[in-house]
């Protein structure tokens, strides 16, 4: 019983394994005009965030930059 239990676990792993996935890619959401967002933490001086909420500090000009 157990040898059954195993197949239907493979079976099932394969399965959900070989499914596809039909996100679109970065660059084809920034032409269709979607905002790119960076997310940062708050350790100065490496990341910040500014008086006007802009994105400050090394670690973020190398993001903004790249």
């Amino acid at each position: 019983m157990s040898k059954f239990f195993k197949s239907i676990t493979v079976l099932l792993v394969l399965l959900f394994s070989i499914s596809s996935v039909s996100a679109k890619t970065l660059t084809e959401r920034l032409a269709d005009g979607h905002k790119l967002r960076l997310g940062f933490g708050t350790a100065v001086p490496w990341a910040y965030a500014g008086d006007n909420g802009e994105a400050l500090g090394f670690v973020n000009m190398i993001a903004l930059t790249v």
